[in-house]
């Protein structure tokens, strides 16, 4: 069952609303980190999947006492796996990690802002998605939880995996409104990375 115009016009509504919010929520955390960052950064990130590419790269830099990580990074996916071009993208992560005593996992939440630069349709989901059930943007909102896996964070290895689980928010809107040929299970999304700490010579 296809939704109505009008919940189609609804829900993008919602997401102009969602990203709205989101550029505000980035915007208020640069102009805090404008008195905390430092360059070089922190951390150099590696990420596989999570809808910003096959594989993606970046820097990461802690701030507010090292409870918020802020994140840019590049993504690729080859044309091999993308269809009928390569596609790349630039990520605006942002998380807050809380605070454990655990000396092998941490929780944060997060939200990441990514742009496809240039595609203006999404290939990986064609085979997913009935014609026009899937909105198609180059402008994406995704929250997320993951976990940090702390045993290889030493002095030794200086590294840091990583688990994220997302939900991207054209396969939100596309679950609710075609609830009963979209799988729940759709809607999410996996990634996994590696930060490594940056030592630099005092």
């Amino acid at each position: 069952m296809m939704a109505s115009p009008l919940m189609q016009e609804d829900f993008k509504s919602m997401k102009h609303l969602r990203l709205a919010l989101l550029f505000l929520l980035i915007a208020s955390s640069h102009v805090y980190a404008e008195e905390n960052y430092s360059w070089p950064p922190d951390q150099f990130v590696l990420q596989y999947a999570g809808e910003i590419g096959f594989l993606s790269v970046g820097v990461n830099e802690k701030f507010w006492k090292n409870t918020l990580n802020h994140e840019l990074l590049f993504g690729y996916v080859p044309q091999q796996l993308a269809g009928q071009r390569s596609i790349y993208t630039i990520a605006n992560k942002l998380s807050y990690l809380q605070k454990t005593r655990s000396q092998f996992v941490q929780l944060y939440v997060g939200a990441n802002i990514f742009y496809v630069l240039n595609v203006a349709e999404n290939t990986l989901k064609e085979s997913y998605y009935r014609h026009n059930e899937y909105p198609i943007n180059s402008l994406h909102l995704m929250p997320y939880a993951g976990l940090n896996f702390l045993f290889l964070d030493s002095h030794s290895s200086n590294m840091t995996p990583c688990f994220e689980i997302g939900i991207l928010d054209d396969n939100f809107d596309n679950y609710i409104l075609n609830r009963k040929t979209v799988s729940l299970k759709t809607i999410f999304t996996f990634s996994l990375g590696l930060r490594w700490n940056l030592n630099y010579p005092n």
